[in-house]
């Protein structure tokens, strides 16, 4: 048990501060780590005796807490020793951001509104640029002791910096809960639709049903805790890819098929829809705070991309082939109704719910950390948080187990709310301004930004690193604008109504039952939205 906590026998609070004096004063101190070099633990053995000395290597801000600490500063230490002692390793990293970060199988949608030549071309610079700013961002964050996304943003723009960043990360991730809501209801219709008892409930009723089921998945506190649940995602994700292209192999390219029904508005709008699919970034500072050694990020890193961009390569260029223009938001609109892609929604309605929680981790954690619900904690708070609304939380006595319940149920229902309401826009355009604003920002562009800003008197001496660094910066900058713009452009033009569901199957057909068959028949709902919507007129292209 932690001595910088709420002593549960006796009922007081016990003032963890006098346990660091001996560590550091806010002036220099000639060790700070002791004479050892080691950070003396602040936990007490199941015996309630102090721990063995072991290797340990502070995590410490500067590698200090001080006598005169903020509370905050101390919750801060607490959870970077939690993390020496039982955080997240390697593998759990690879799981989670693998999990958070694959698809594949959503690029025919950005190469659908792209074509051949524009839509390899923003695919190669988005593996590239990507990968740079991964380690890049690794690197920032170990170097200048930032745990989040936001202190980075701090750390070099100062408050400013610090707002910019979390507005991205609302953007990015939440508006992107937002869509993934909205998706699974498509997900149970499809799914459903040869069940007797179900095939009558539309996507709207199935979305309410949908964040019910998303409910116990929110309450893991924080991505530690999703280890093995990301290693299901991860696989589920893999064996669905798979499926995807097995289908595709089997039945070849739709029978009408088009591939220059693209205009430059459209290309524009949906490059930031690849930033969708690189979005694990904005997540990247969070998972670093929770490893046992954060500079195994670099290694897991790698093996992510070298897994990931050939199944990207290959989905993208694929799919394009096979559906062309018609690549529909949701992919699994691009394929029959048979059992085996039944098998694959099936599993997914269990493994797609971990990923939509990781994205929302991090908003959550935004929120319930300066409130002094710490991720560590469950049935005792343990946080030292001085702050008024932390303070006020202690003084109710509830549980951090409970007053995340209600607080991650009442955020799922905001959720829902917002996918009720928006369905009708249409989830591709959804997706690219929530890609343009905030993925694509702490993605393509912000790491090499923070880079240049924080390490300049390192990257001055060479001026072809700041060049290829800001080359990089400008393309990315040009995708969140042009996606901005665009986008909001298409959406405005659009013709579409709040809380309005326009098909009991919006986003869930199975086009390919009729698109596969040797002569599309005329009287189909494919043909009249693909084939003539898409193919002649230019204006269902990915409905």
């Amino acid at each position: 048990m932690s001595v910088n906590e709420w002593d549960v026998a006796s009922g007081d609070h016990q003032d963890a501060r006098s346990s660091y004096v001996a560590l550091a004063n806010d002036e220099p101190t000639p060790n700070p780590l002791g004479d050892d070099g080691q950070l003396p633990s602040t936990s007490l053995n199941d015996s309630g005796q102090p721990p063995a000395k072991g290797p340990r290597q502070s995590r410490l801000s500067d590698g200090r807490v001080s006598a005169r600490s903020s509370g905050a500063e101390l919750d801060r230490a607490s959870m970077h020793e939690h993390a020496v002692e039982k955080g997240s390793t390697m593998q759990t990293f690879l799981w989670e951001s693998f999990s958070l970060m694959f698809g594949g199988t959503q690029l025919g949608f950005a190469m659908g509104q792209m074509g051949w030549f524009w839509g390899t071309f923003w695919l190669l610079f988005s593996g590239v640029a990507t990968w740079i700013s991964g380690h890049l961002l690794g690197r920032l964050c170990i170097n200048h002791h930032c745990d989040t996304y936001p202190e980075l943003g701090e750390k070099a723009f100062g408050r400013a910096g610090r707002n910019m960043v979390t507005v991205c990360q609302w953007f990015g991730y939440f508006f992107v809960g937002v869509v993934q809501v909205a998706a699974l209801g498509s997900s149970y219709v499809q799914t459903f639709a040869d069940v007797p008892a179900l095939n009558s409930i539309c996507q709207n009723a199935f979305m309410i049903i949908g964040a019910l089921v998303l409910v116990p998945f929110l309450q893991i506190p924080s991505f530690t805790g999703f280890g093995q649940l990301a290693l299901f995602s991860a696989s589920i994700a893999v064996f669905g890819t798979f499926i995807y292209l097995g289908e595709i192999a089997r039945n070849g390219k739709y029978t009408d098929v088009c591939y220059d029904r693209y205009t430059a508005p459209s290309i524009m709008a949906n490059i930031a829809n690849m930033a969708f699919t690189y979005g694990g970034h904005g997540t990247f500072p969070e998972q670093v705070r929770e490893m046992k050694d954060p500079n195994d990020f670099f290694r897991g890193f790698d093996i992510l991309y070298g897994i990931a961009m050939p199944f990207y390569t290959v989905c993208a260029l694929v799919s394009f082939w096979a559906f062309g223009n018609m690549n529909s938001a949701n992919y699994i609109e691009n394929l029959m109704d048979n059992n085996i892609v039944k098998v694959n929604l099936y599993l997914s309605l269990l493994s797609g719910l971990p990923i939509i929680v990781l994205g929302q981790v991090v908003i959550l954690l935004q929120l319930e950390i300066p409130a002094g619900i710490l991720p560590t904690d469950w049935w005792v708070n343990r946080s030292q948080n001085e702050g008024q609304l932390a303070t006020f939380l202690r003084s109710t006595k509830l549980s951090p187990v409970m007053i995340r319940f209600f607080f991650r149920t009442f955020y799922i229902g905001v959720l829902l709310l917002l996918a009720e309401m928006l369905d009708d826009a249409g989830l591709g355009t959804i997706v690219s301004i929530s890609g343009a604003i905030g993925l694509a920002a702490m993605t393509y562009w912000l790491p090499f930004v923070f880079a240049l800003k924080l390490d300049w008197e390192e990257y001055k001496s060479k001026p072809g690193l700041v060049a290829w660094y800001s080359l990089l910066a400008f393309g990315g900058i040009f995708i969140s604008v042009t996606g901005v713009v665009f986008n909001v452009i298409d959406l405005a033009e659009g013709s579409f109504q709040l809380f309005t569901e326009v098909s009991c199957q919006e986003n869930a057909e199975f086009w390919g039952n009729d698109m596969w068959k040797s002569t599309v028949p005329v009287d189909s709902r494919a043909y009249h939205v693909l084939v003539v919507g898409c193919c002649q007129n230019g204006t269902t292209c990915g409905d």
